[in-house]
């Protein structure tokens, strides 16, 4: 009787399967197979769309000047920070690895027998996850909402089944896998956030999702516990017992902890770029290996002594580095860089440097008083290759030690100029495809303007200062927004400085207009983007700028007869005045004003009527959608080998789309 049933059982299951294939294959858009996967917008700056981030192609223009030692370095150092790419990702929830490989699997058997209006939407939302490096966008640590139902998820994961002939796996095992992300992923009110940014030092393991660096470990046991292995192992119990997970490779001497076949992969290209590398890099290389071999963080303290006390035209960051997503503060998230030295970029910020004492000078009282220079090291460089965090959401300035409680006197800044350049090509499009049409911009001004822009902005330095807003401590969220605030206010008031304009770090000068112009682009697309955009004080501190302008200077910007719209002429004087007042208020709220003044004042601004938009056409042009950021497809290191097996030569290509790049992470 046992059996009949069983057997019933089973010819359910393949007769449901069926009716749902089938069904599929009824659906209008599904006449034939085509790749879904790689669809782009064409030969622009922006590739494609991922929900509210627009997707575009990060250039490295400096791999071309390497030398042919440098090339093989580069390539080598590369191919040891994707081999450890998966440790992030299970770093930051022990569900990940296992749930994206899955939901990739599922994209991978769909190009035919589904409707687009299904399939369309769960491959964006796979193409955010990929962009996040996970379940939570790792700015806001909010969890990334999914475009698709739990009903639809269960028609493309047995169309899948079907279309790969079963390699998806049993149906018991890809329901358990199904149910587990509906629970967390899909079910509104479950699992929001990673961990609150506002209580730093604590971990509730039964109320957030906390990263996968502590086991059923309470924030006293963490704490008191005596950490041998700091930064670099995971907590968890074993017999009644507190123990270390020690990620390390292992040898005949010290066992093999997690991770140990990434972190093996990791030293063998290492060990492959060491008979290339920079004398000052060699000494840096043998104490990572070293420290991933045995787990000693000391070695990994020595490196990146040695690391800083001397640049390198290839330079990288490997290991687990970033703190900032551990609650308490202790454990590092693995982290992988690869940059290139942008020499005419690095004179321009020693040029910028000379000058800006004499500038903050002449700032307003109620700035000067507050900015400094900043003392530690400034890199510029160009990004090649990242994981972790760090990509494809690439930062323009990337703080070295990410944590701020890390910094010292070798703390450093990079700026990534390529990042910039690619960030600002993206703006310009978007705005005049969408939104703006000023006469023609020049997108080498344009990117020269962004960089002085973000070179003035990691030169500045004030004792509340954090360039990655996740560690934000005791602050309010709208603190910190004020707080950009300011500093974009400086920017404004420096970059119109009487030197800096005529100092030749671009072709020509600048005017007043030509920094409203790129701050005008930013706003209107902000407040044409979606609601993720304000839960980042960067973007909304744009906002609340604009709102204030708008109010003090009325409409800065005006339609055309084309029924576009165009910058109005700005007085700089007019300007500088409207800025300055408000760079009074909010440093007299930072000041005097309790939370409930702040969050009122910041809403008032960023709720303002839409300076672009009229009242007869607003309707339709609210319905415009405009993405909040931007996030980079890298270029990929290739190598030509000889038939001895010995390195022809070394080259760039870029994948044409995320999905693109992100399949082939997927096979190394």
């Amino acid at each position: 009787m046992k059996e009949r049933k069983q057997k019933f059982r089973f010819i359910l299951r393949t007769v449901l399967i069926c009716v749902v294939v089938s069904i599929a294959l009824l659906q209008p858009g599904c006449d034939g197979k085509r790749d879904r996967r790689t669809e782009s917008t064409g030969d622009k700056s922006v590739l494609e769309f991922a929900g509210d981030i627009a997707i575009t192609r990060l250039e490295a223009p400096a791999f071309e000047s390497l030398a042919s030692d440098d090339r093989i370095v580069a390539y080598y150092l590369s191919k040891a920070i994707l081999a450890g790419r998966n440790i992030s990702y299970d770093q930051l929830h022990p569900k990940h690895l296992e749930s994206i490989d899955f939901l990739e699997d599922i994209s991978l058997n769909i190009d035919y027998g589904a409707p687009d209006y299904i399939v369309n939407p769960f491959l964006e939302y796979l193409k955010l996850l990929w962009v996040h490096n996970g379940f939570y966008n790792l700015g806001t640590l909010r969890k990334v909402k999914s475009p698709i139902t739990s009903r639809e998820l269960d028609q493309l994961m047995y169309l899948a089944l079907s279309n790969s002939g079963g390699q998806l796996g049993t149906v018991t095992d890809i329901n358990f896998k199904r149910f587990w992300i509906v629970k967390h992923l899909f079910a509104q009110g479950v699992d929001t956030v990673l961990f609150s940014p506002d209580f730093p030092g604590h971990i509730e393991p039964d109320k957030d999702p906390v990263p996968n660096f502590y086991q059923n470990i309470s924030t006293q046991e963490a704490r008191q516990f005596q950490h041998q292995y700091p930064f670099n192992s995971r907590l968890c119990t074993q017999n009644d017992k507190i123990v270390e997970l020690v990620y390390r490779a292992g040898d005949e001497t010290w066992s093999a902890g997690p991770y140990a076949e990434q972190i093996s992969a990791v030293i063998v290209h290492l060990e492959r770029a060491r008979p290339y590398l920079e004398s000052n890099r060699v000494a840096v290389v043998d104490h990572l290996i070293d420290h991933f071999t045995t787990g000693d963080p000391g070695s990994y303290l020595k490196a990146l002594e040695i690391q800083r006390e001397r640049s390198a035209s290839v330079d990288f960051i490997l290991g687990f580095h970033d703190k900032r997503y551990d609650p308490l503060r202790l454990k590092g998230l693995w982290t992988g860089l690869l940059f290139i030295s942008d020499k005419d970029a690095q004179e321009k910020v020693t040029t910028i440097k000379t000058l800006l004492p004499q500038m903050l000078e002449r700032l307003p009282a109620a700035l000067h008083e507050m900015f400094s220079c900043y003392n530690g090291e400034i890199i510029a460089a160009q990004l090649i290759t990242g994981i972790g965090n760090t990509a494809p959401l690439c930062p323009d300035i990337y703080e070295d030690p990410p944590l701020k409680s890390d910094k010292g006197d070798d703390n450093r800044r990079i700026i990534f100029t390529n990042v910039v350049n690619a960030r600002t090509n993206t703006l310009v499009e978007i705005s005049d495809a969408m939104l703006i049409s000023t006469e023609e911009v020049g997108i080498q001004a344009a990117q020269e303007l962004a960089f002085v822009s973000t070179a003035i902005s990691a030169l500045l330095d004030y004792p509340d200062k954090e360039i990655n807003p996740v560690q934000r401590g005791e602050k309010t969220y709208h603190r910190v927004v004020l707080e950009n605030v300011l500093e974009r206010i400086a920017l404004f008031m420096l970059l119109l400085d009487e030197e800096l304009p005529g100092s030749g770090l671009i072709e020509g000068t600048w005017t007043a207009n030509d920094v409203f112009d790129l701050f005008c682009r930013s706003y209107v697309r902000l407040l044409k983007s979606s609601e993720q955009a304000y839960y980042l004080p960067e973007y909304l501190s744009v906002r609340l700028i604009g709102g204030y302008l708008h109010e003090a200077l009325g409409t800065f910007v005006e339609e055309d007869l084309d029924g576009c719209y165009e910058q109005a002429s700005i007085d700089s004087d007019l300007s500088n005045e409207a800025l300055n007042n408000l760079a009074q208020q909010v440093v007299k709220l930072l000041s005097d004003g309790d939370d409930d003044e702040i969050d009122r004042f910041v809403m008032e601004y960023c709720t303002k009527p839409d300076p672009i938009i009229d009242e007869d056409r607003g309707r339709r042009q609210t319905e415009r959608y405009l993405p909040y950021g931007e996030a980079f497809v890298l270029p990929q290191i290739r190598a030509d080998f000889n038939p001895m097996g010995g390195i022809k030569s070394i080259f760039l290509e870029f994948p044409s789309t995320l999905s693109e790049q992100m399949y082939e992470f997927r096979d190394k």
